[in-house]
């Protein structure tokens, strides 16, 4: 996360303080129109471009990040809330919007002091948009940099980031078998957990793990899964690089009609590898 509080590792440790947050995200129905986002102007956004924190040149440019841009939903209230509390009209959050060649991505995320806020996602687009203009089509602009925009949501606790991710190799093969559904997929990869801290994946059995694996994480509708498995003795990486390179997989293999897909070599020593795919317990029966 990108905000920062010395109260952050504290909130969810006090259930009613937390309770009274939930009761104050505000409705959808209380968003302002987006007549009144137009009407305050570009330069209104609280935004920065930084070519060091967020990438410059190479493949980041308008054109890469438009097309990020296009896969967020043009109209539309949203209720968007924190990762793991969300349900009908709603964004889990962070979520990131990449796209197939991983020159650009989006990033959407939430103040952890807060469990939710709502957006209008023509502010988010307006926002990216901002981004874009800012830091990559302004004549003084000599090198296309990414850059974030804060206070967004009708509480300001939102924020979003145009940068240059990393990029995963990524592997796609095609089966002509049962195709799972792109937004099942995506709620599959809402059920992880989100963390920059690093933590040693591996068997159970092995002293020092926090996270045991092999471990599957199914949607819902129980129509696509998330396997996350290791090699040797497992390995030390972060919930967010294990949420990342699946982002990028939904978009390269499963929005291009691909039946699966899948990266190797993460971690600290390349001992980690991520799946997206049809639950084991469906296979051969499509």
């Amino acid at each position: 996360m990108r905000f920062s509080s010395p109260l952050a590792n504290f909130v969810f440790f006090l259930p009613a303080f937390s309770f009274a947050l939930s009761r104050d995200i505000p409705s959808p129905r209380h968003s302002p129109p987006p007549s009144q986002v137009n009407a305050t102007g570009l330069s209104s956004l609280a935004g920065y471009c930084d070519g060091a924190q967020f990438g410059m040149g190479g493949k980041l440019n308008a054109g890469s990040c438009s097309e990020a841009l296009d896969i967020i939903d043009r109209v539309g209230f949203v209720y968007v809330m924190y990762r793991g509390r969300g349900g009908p009209r709603t964004i889990d959050l962070p979520r990131r919007y990449v796209t197939a060649d991983q020159s650009c991505a989006i990033d959407l995320e939430l103040n952890p002091l807060y469990l939710g806020d709502t957006l209008d996602l023509t502010y988010l687009r307006i926002a990216v948009n901002h981004i874009i203009i800012k830091c990559m089509l302004q004549s003084s602009v000599t090198i296309p940099t990414g850059g974030q925009v804060t206070k967004l949501g009708v509480l300001g606790q939102l924020s979003t980031t145009v940068l240059a991710p990393r990029k995963f190799d990524i592997l796609c093969p095609y089966l002509p078998a049962y195709r799972p559904p792109l937004d099942q997929c995506q709620a599959a990869l809402d059920l992880l957990p989100w963390g920059d801290e690093a933590r040693r994946f591996g068997p159970a059995t092995s002293a020092g793990v926090d996270v045991s694996l092999p471990r599957t994480y199914t949607a819902p509708h129980g129509r696509c899964a998330i396997e996350i498995d290791y090699q040797a003795t497992g390995d030390v990486i972060s919930w967010n690089e294990i949420n990342n390179a699946l982002a990028a997989v939904l978009v390269k293999c499963l929005k291009r009609g691909r039946q699966t897909g899948f990266v190797n070599r993460l971690g600290a020593s390349q001992n980690i590898f991520v799946r997206v795919t049809e639950p084991t317990a469906n296979l051969g029966t499509a």
